[in-house]
């Protein structure tokens, strides 16, 4: 259990928390408003586009239509475009997107197609390159702010890889940003253009010229298009991005104020320990009633744990939680989460891991061999050992009793032969 004087560092840590999620909430807020204007500004534009192409792709067919409207006629190689934040404290905005094309991107892999990746924003960067570092293309920072100059890049990259036959089909992966508390993960078709029926102007039976011809103009403002398309999306993504940390610390200067929970847990676990954790809870400005504690546990660790406790305002318990390890080395995890008055609700996972002590195990077998066989070490040589935590030291000696073994091993550590130097 925690003594007093921790307890109050511990107070003034989290009301110094307080202070800087409250200063991060203000200025999420205040940039809201300029980012939401700036995304609502470029919509009408992006649509109106979309119905011009609408109506010129209306009365163009076969072979003269552009290759960026009708595309390939194939679907194997695909390229999608994640789009996310360059920065986080934003709850689940960027990993959300990241989520989305994540499965999309397995789900072409297990149909066979050929899945290329370009991200736009470090966020997407960071998460998608570990787990699809072969299948980059290439990546851009989205900056302080949307720029036009980023979206044209990435979309003259987008033209030249389908004008040199290396996709397909691209699409987009963004937020659309609809209110402040939701923000939709959105996938768009870039390549081949989608005309929707909807976006088509009515002429009311007047007939139009075009100079040069539509096929001529569609060249034009298919490629521009795109580059429209992905600076609407990041335009789009910054709205959402600031609306989604405003709320993420507004939730967390409450929760900080409201409880301290923690859960404190061994530095590591031996195989077949049964540890005891020690559960933390001090109710310091919540509301006075009960609040429910539950613990989770994975990866061979076996912790069970619930419990609805009275607080009332000021009020501090400690309670010992008794848990088993694994029986095999490994890395584990431990969570719980805590809920109570007033829509209060915090939720914390630990890894933890199992592994045998610092002190080095020695074990030795001897066994009687005939000329001509082989020798397999037998498997309770090695149970209970750490995988790549062991070595073994094979000898073979004419006289019984007698291990040439350590007399090499020092020799190799020693050319001069003595075994005593220090």
């Amino acid at each position: 259990m925690a003594s007093l004087k921790e307890m109050r560092n511990r107070i003034k840590s989290v009301q110094s928390t307080q202070k800087i999620t409250k200063a991060l909430q203000m200025v999420a807020a205040a940039k809201l408003r300029r980012a939401q204007q700036a995304a609502q500004n470029a919509r009408p534009y992006a649509e109106r586009m979309a119905s011009v192409i609408a109506n010129l792709a209306a009365g163009v067919s076969g072979d003269g239509a552009p290759k960026l409207l009708v595309g390939t006629g194939q679907d194997v190689k695909q390229l999608i475009i994640v789009a996310t934040s360059d920065r986080g404290l934003a709850g689940g905005f960027n990993s959300s997107i990241v989520r989305m094309a994540r499965d999309r991107i397995s789900t072409l892999i297990a149909e066979g197609k050929d899945v290329k990746i370009i991200t736009l924003g470090k966020k997407a960067r960071d998460q998608l390159k570990r787990l699809y570092g072969d299948r980059f293309v290439e990546s851009f920072d989205v900056g302080a702010s949307p720029s036009l100059a980023v979206a044209e890049a990435v979309g003259q990259k987008v033209a030249a890889m389908f004008e040199a036959g290396e996709v397909d089909v691209v699409s987009l992966a963004y937020s659309k940003f609809k209110s402040v508390v939701t923000q939709t993960p959105t996938f768009q078709q870039m390549i081949p253009a989608q005309v929707s029926g909807s976006g088509v102007v009515d002429l009311q039976g007047a007939s139009y010229e075009y100079e040069p011809d539509a096929e001529a103009i569609l060249e034009t403002l298919l490629p521009r298009n795109l580059n429209v398309q992905v600076l609407s999306a990041m335009l789009e993504n910054q709205a959402g991005f600031f609306a989604a940390q405003m709320t993420a610390m507004d939730n967390a200067t409450r929760a900080a104020g409201d409880m301290i929970a923690d859960l404190n847990l061994p530095r590591f676990l031996a195989p077949g320990d049964r540890p005891v954790a020690t559960l933390e809870l001090h109710n310091v400005e919540g509301a006075a009633g009960g609040y429910t504690a539950e613990t989770s546990s994975s990866g061979g660790v076996q912790m069970v744990f619930r419990k609805v406790f009275q607080l009332i305002l000021g009020q501090r318990i400690a309670e010992r939680i008794p848990f088993l390890a694994p029986t095999v080395s490994g890395i584990g995890k431990v969570g719980f989460k805590v809920s109570g008055p007033g829509g209060f609700a915090t939720a914390k996972e630990y890894p933890i891991q199992t592994r045998l002590g610092w002190s080095p195990i020695t074990r030795t077998y001897t066994e009687l061999q005939q000329p001509g066989e082989a020798y397999t070490p037998p498997a309770q040589l090695l149970a209970g050992l750490a995988a790549g935590d062991v070595s073994m030291n094979v000898s073979y000696s004419p006289f019984r009793g007698f291990d040439p073994g350590p007399i090499a091993m020092s020799l190799s550590r020693y050319p001069y032969g003595c075994t005593e130097q220090v």
